[in-house]
């Protein structure tokens, strides 16, 4: 944990944020320095307005501006006032525009309402801005803003940060497996709203915005500037959406079904029906004015709700094998697999050193010689339901149980004015999933990756920022920042009590964690905070075996 200040000088770069600036000189007619000009730069949407005056070089700077369009105005006493509006400021952008002021009363004004994009002309970094019109008309199957960083040239996604089910953005940590540049995976900084997105475990972020809360992001590949660190391919630099003078909303609902799809091949082979499938996606977002050119809100709520039948084959003892009958167990081949009787193990007289045993009579196991305990693990095992490969009977057990998500995505924002020298917002965002993996044998015998249990991913982020303009040519900001990262996995056998089977105590004791006697989950904490506008800092480390409760 740690705190920094950033001020900000006219000749000085400034710190780590998802702002932009507007920056340039002011001549006239020949050519020659305009001081002493005024300017105004007014946001169209907020109706904030920033003034300043241009120093004794014509230069101006305007740090600190929200992505958005604005309106400049610059008048200077002798020359006709200039007007430009439809200016698009996109995030972390520095624009150079500049003004020629022609000689005139200061009554009359030339109005530019369009112009050519705006340069950076103070910067080499390389960089593409996936602004908000790909992110909200992009077909996203999952909704995952995240998705569109593919757009970049020079960024890899692995299969894997399509997440596990390729669906929506389930474990964060498959998202973050980005590569710019060539870079390794997971070594990019995520920035939301100028602070880090991220914690200390293996680079995971924390949230991710939604499309309806997502203004618009930068990718940031090549020949960053001194203020970004901590990072190993690129940056990834995040804005989200503020309210406005009007209020805007949004209700969705996006739906998936199976009855929309085709079998899958192996499945159908079986002559099992579609597996079932519902997906749906529903929220809303809603942002406005608490006081007018002053005060503003926005806050969005995501739901997911995932449900596919899961395709798991099985090979699971038949009801002779489950008699100890193994008779008709046999081989591709047609020969019979044949069961030995451990209790006729002898030394073989021909193979010195080598010992030998007698199969059972028939290849039957007699019912006296079945321990109890495996007895009781065979009611754990269903039975087979498929006719499975013939003579060797494997693949006999199909099940479609269902895989399941529930994931809510919601976050809300406040941004105030407290003066026209003064403002604050701030933003806190919460993304909780739990995987139900599918529970193929409906017990705690259940394989695959139904033995994982249930996943629960609990991440929360937040950002506040203070800025202050102190005098014409110094501006303070102090930023803080907060990403919690909580991954546990109760297994599905969690709780399980061996004694169930026959086992004695002094047996199952032995099983047991030492930590909590019966009992064992797994689950990472990560708990990161970042002050002012510099890396973050973790802290906290794994725990395994832990008792604590989920949140």
């Amino acid at each position: 944990m740690f705190i920094r200040l950033s001020f900000f000088l006219a000749v000085a770069a400034y710190a780590q944020s998802t702002a932009g600036q507007i920056t340039g000189l002011v001549t006239d007619a020949t050519g020659a320095a305009v001081p002493g000009a005024a300017l105004e730069v007014q946001n169209v949407d907020t109706g904030i307005s920033h003034t300043g005056q241009t120093n004794e070089q014509g230069a101006y700077r305007f740090p600190f501006l929200a992505p958005g369009v604005y309106r400049v105005r610059v008048e200077k006493q002798g020359f006709r006032a200039v007007n430009r509006s439809n200016v698009r400021l996109q995030v972390d952008q520095v624009a150079q525009l500049d003004f020629a002021l022609e000689v005139g009363s200061a009554s009359e004004a030339i109005t530019v309402e369009a112009a050519a994009p705006l340069l950076e002309q103070s910067t080499s970094a390389l960089g593409q801005v996936i602004d908000n019109s790909k992110i909200s008309n992009i077909p996203l199957n999952g909704r995952s803003s995240f998705r569109l960083v593919q757009l970049t040239p020079g960024v890899l996604n692995a299969p894997s940060a399509n997440g596990q089910f390729g669906d929506i953005p389930v474990n964060t940590m498959d998202e973050s497996i980005i590569s710019i540049n060539g870079g390794r995976n997971k070594t990019n900084e995520i920035m939301i709203d100028g602070v880090p997105s991220t914690t200390g475990f293996v680079n995971v972020m924390t949230t991710i915005p939604s499309v309806d809360a997502t203004e618009e992001f930068k990718v940031q590949s090549s020949n960053l500037s001194a203020e970004w660190g901590r990072f190993g391919g690129g940056v990834i630099n995040v804005s989200t959406k503020s309210g406005t003078n009007e209020f805007h909303g949004t209700l969705f609902e996006f739906l998936r079904n199976s009855v929309l799809d085709s079998n899958e091949f192996f499945n159908k082979g079986a002559g099992r029906a579609i597996p079932p499938f519902r997906m749906n996606q529903y929220g809303f977002a809603l942002g406005g004015p608490v006081v007018k050119n002053r005060t503003f809100f926005f806050a969005d709520v995501q739901g997911t709700k995932w449900r596919k039948g899961d395709i798991f084959i099985a090979s699971l003892p038949t009801a002779l094998q489950r008699a100890g009958d193994f008779s008709q167990t046999l081989t591709a081949a047609n020969q019979r697999i044949l069961v030995y009787d451990p209790q006729t193990t002898r030394d073989n007289p021909a193979v010195p050193g080598r010992l030998v045993r007698d199969a059972f009579p028939g290849n039957v196991v007699p019912a006296a010689r079945i321990d109890p305990v495996v007895r009781r693990m065979m009611t754990f095992f269903p039975q087979p339901n498929a006719t499975g490969v013939p003579l060797t009977q494997a693949n006999n057990f199909v099940s479609n149980a269902p895989r399941k998500i529930d994931q809510i995505n919601y976050s809300a924002r406040g941004d105030h004015n407290v003066s026209s020298s003064h403002r604050v917002f701030g933003r806190f965002s919460v993304l909780r999933s739990t995987i139900f993996q599918p529970d193929s044998f409906g017990n705690a015998a259940t394989s695959g990756p139904g033995a994982n249990g249930n996943l629960n991913l609990y991440n929360y982020s937040a950002s506040l920022d203070n800025t202050v303009t102190l005098t014409p040519t110094a501006i303070l900001t102090v930023r803080y920042g907060f990403a919690r990262f909580y991954w546990g996995r109760p297994t599905r056998s969690f709780g399980f009590n061996q004694t169930e089977l026959g086992l004695p105590q002094s047996l199952v004791g032995q099983f047991q964690s030492h930590r909590e006697r019966g009992r064992f989950r797994f689950h990472v904490r990560q708990l990161g905070f970042v002050h002012g506008a510099g890396h973050p800092q973790s802290a906290g480390l794994p725990k395994q075996g832990s008792s604590q409760p989920y949140p």
